[in-house]
Formats: structure tokens, C-alpha cells, sequence
């Protein structure tokens, strides 16, 4: 693709603030007006994407671009989706670095400026009976000089980010599916079966863990927990729906919310399992579950307010408003405060319903004052984060597999076909 003014947009497109085909389950965007102003923070040129949400807290706000989106390179990790396999891990930036974890379970590091590959390091299980088909990249976090990587064989791994040198491994027998979170001295990890290991930096070595009872089917690729660093407070997703807050240096749970509670309308899906992430501003816990959209009081676990909005990709916070996707495939942008519904567009309202079905929408991420929403079959969507209004959308022909990461005004794509695509 050549160089595309995706941030400011000159197009006659289809305006916001429109009504969309809204399914049962989220009947609380059937009340949809445009209320206030809203005001977007102004773009940070932030340096680093250390883990999924960007940072612990999963709080990363309006990012700095450039104004024109231009491809500059694109890399392969040689290894990508398939009937077996999903792409679970996804990329990372850090020190000029861009790391990605195949799903093979194989690191490679390529140069952020230009592509260039600095090291592959192939991560094996210690028991040789574990299938080779197992999704065994299940995910990435960076931080201080080293990637820690998990792997679908229940391995973590803590790797020298310069060279892909293996200083610790840690096997917890049983497989994981979700990335981990770094914060501070520990990294937090969550196996299938419910198991919560707060481990050290250091050496892997535990320092706490927490259980609850798993569930029989979970979704592939479930929340990664947020960390605020004030309060040492960490929030944790479980499959079975609950969300937990622990006191960070001890492990001792706070308080448990569940957020698969259903409404009127039943469930999204009949699986209990949370695959958006929780994100924490302002003291305050937002989770987008299987049933509702949630805020918390993070120090009670309070729920301050509750809409029956379904949907599974981790929302963006800023300046006291929510962005969000829903399942019913629309971007709805809430009031933080109270829940209240500012606007929603539909995203896919061109399409068919036949069409629509087979598309998996990610994100959003707020980049230069616009939400940015990619989508399965290629698409990538830009809207004002003001209003909803479209300012533009690209065709990228290629697979995409999750919403892309930020770091130093480059924006990356994963594909399906093991591919990262990096625009400037």
C-alpha cells in the first residue's frame, strides 16, 4: 500500500451517530444518543507496546502518529494460523525492538526501524510427549532488557531481549492460553485450569499462587490481568466469568465480581470465559464480559454502574469516556462516569448479514484522535472519536489477526499468515 492520509481525511464518507441493527443482547445501545462534547487527550509519542494494553494497567490512551500511513516494511514469523492453530501471542515493542511468538512457540526480534531480524529462538517443552500441534505461543511481555514468553506446553520463559539467550524457564504442567503480565518485580501468569502464579522477575521462582475451579470449555486466548502500581493491586480474569482482585504482595483476594452475569437477554455466547482485557483508570476497573460491560471501584469491587453491552476485545479509556466494540459488531463510545451511551456507530453497516457473520472486528486503538477498528477480512476502519463520524477505511488484502500495536509512530499489524506489517 502506498501513502494514505488516514489522519486527515478529505473523503465525503458515511457520518457517525447513526443507528444500527442491534441484536437482543445489547439492548442498551437501542437508547443511543449523542450527548456532550467529548474531549480527546492530546497524542503521546510513547516509546514502548510492552504487553498487551500497551502497559499493566492496559491504560494507554490517545497515541502519537504520523499523519500519513505508509507501509515501510513487512516481516515473517513463518508460522501462522490454521485449522489447529490460532495466533494467541501478540507482538511487542521494546529498546527499538519488535518481538513476535509464533505459534510454534519459536521468538523472533527484528529491528523497528527497518525490519532487519536480530535473533529466532525456538522455545522446546522439557516433556517430549507434549504434541508438537499444541498452540505453543501463548504469549509476550517485555521489560528491563528480557521477553518473558509463554507457551501452550505450560512453560515461561525469560529470554535476554538482545540476543534471545534463555536466562530462566519455569515448566507449570499445565497449558496456558493467555499472555502474561508484567509488573514491576512479578509476572503473572494464568493456566487453563484457573491457576494464578505470581512469579519473580528474577529467577521464576514463585511467589504466590491462587486458584478457583475451571471450566469445561474456555476461549482461546482469555484476558491478561491489569496491575495498578499504586495500590499493588492486581485483577485478574478467570474463565469461569469472575473477576478478581488480589493484594499483589501476598496474593490475598480482595473482592470478586461476576461478570458472565446474565441479563434478561441471556448470555453472548454461553461461555463464561472474559477475553477482553480489564483495563484500571482513575481507580476505577472497566470489563467488557460475555454479557455486560462493567465499572468497578477498584479498592471495594463496588460495581458503580452495569450495561448489558457483550463483547470480547478490551475497550480504550480516555479522558473519561470508554470506547468500545460490541458483539453486535458496533463502536460504542460510553460515558465513563455513569455508563451512559455518548454515540455508536454500526461498523460493518455496508455489509450483508451473510457477510458480516464471517468478519471478526479487533480493537479499538485511539491513534492521532481516531479510533482505529481492524477487521478479519482486511479492512481497516478509522472513526472520529469525537462523534463516530468514518474518516476513512483501507483494504490492506491481507488477513488480519487482532487489533494492531503503537510504538514510536509505527503501527503494526499481525496477520494470519504469519506476516507483521509495519506502517510509518
Amino acid at each position: 500500500m502506498t501513502a494514505c492520509s488516514l489522519f486527515s481525511s478529505d473523503k465525503k464518507l458515511p457520518q457517525g451517530e447513526r443507528l444500527s441493527i442491534i441484536e437482543a443482547k445489547d439492548d442498551a445501545l437501542a437508547q443511543t444518543k449523542a450527548k456532550g462534547v467529548i474531549k480527546i487527550s492530546e497524542p503521546q509519542d510513547i516509546q514502548g507496546y510492552y504487553q498487551i494494553g500497551g502497559n499493566e494497567a492496559h491504560r494507554i490512551g490517545n497515541i502519537k502518529v504520523s499523519k500519513n500511513m505508509e507501509e515501510v516494511y513487512r516481516v515473517s514469523f513463518e508460522h501462522g494460523a490454521s485449522k489447529q492453530n490460532l495466533i494467541l501471542a501478540h507482538p511487542v515493542i521494546d529498546n527499538n525492538l519488535l518481538y513476535m511468538q509464533n505459534v510454534e512457540g519459536t521468538i523472533y526480534a527484528f529491528d523497528l526501524k527497518n525490519g532487519e531480524r536480530v535473533f529466532k529462538q525456538k522455545l522446546k517443552s522439557l516433556n517430549k510427549n507434549d504434541a508438537e500441534s499444541t498452540s505453543n505461543g501463548a504469549g509476550l511481555a517485555a521489560g528491563k532488557g528480557r521477553i518473558y514468553a509463554l507457551t501452550g506446553f505450560g512453560g515461561v520463559f525469560a529470554l535476554d531481549g538482545l540476543n534471545g539467550d534463555v536466562i530462566w524457564r519455569k515448566d507449570l504442567a499445565t497449558p496456558i492460553r493467555t499472555s502474561p503480565t508484567l509488573a514491576r518485580d512479578k509476572l503473572f501468569v494464568l493456566t487453563i485450569d484457573n491457576h494464578l502464579y505470581a512469579l519473580n522477575v528474577a529467577d521464576g521462582s514463585e511467589i504466590w499462587q491462587y486458584s478457583v475451579s475451571s471450566e469445561d470449555t474456555v476461549l482461546a486466548g482469555g484476558a491478561s490481568g491489569a496491575y495498578d502500581q499504586e495500590s499493588e493491586t492486581y485483577i485478574t480474569a478467570f474463565s469461569n466469568g469472575e473477576l478478581t482482585a488480589f493484594n499483589a504482595r501476598i496474593g490475598y483476594p480482595v473482592w470478586s465480581v461476576d461478570m458472565a452475569q446474565v441479563s434478561d437477554f441471556g448470555a453472548s455466547t454461553g461461555i463464561n470465559s472474559l477475553k477482553a482485557s480489564p483495563v484500571i483508570d482513575k481507580k476505577m476497573v472497566i470489563s467488557v464480559g460475555p454479557t455486560n460491560t462493567s465499572a468497578i471501584d477498584l479498592t471495594s469491587g463496588d460495581i458503580l454502574w452495569r450495561r448489558y453491552i457483550s463483547g470480547s476485545q478490551t475497550p480504550i479509556v480516555d479522558q473519561e469516556v470508554i470506547y468500545l466494540i460490541s458483539d453486535a459488531q458496533t463502536l460504542v463510545a460510553l460515558n465513563q462516569n455513569d455508563g451512559t451511551i455518548l454515540w455508536q456507530v454500526d461498523v460493518l453497516e455496508k455489509l450483508k448479514r451473510k457477510e458480516r457473520a464471517e468478519i471478526i472486528l479487533s480493537g479499538p486503538l485511539l491513534v492521532g484522535g481516531k479510533l482505529m477498528i481492524t477487521a478479519s477480512n482486511g479492512m481497516i476502519y478509522l472513526f472520529k472519536a469525537q462523534n463516530g463520524t468514518l474518516e476513512a477505511e483501507i483494504n490492506t488484502n491481507e488477513d488480519l489477526s487482532f487489533a494492531p500495536i503503537v510504538a514510536q509512530k509505527n503501527i503494526v499489524f499481525t496477520t494470519d499468515n504469519a506476516k507483521l506489517l509495519v506502517y510509518k
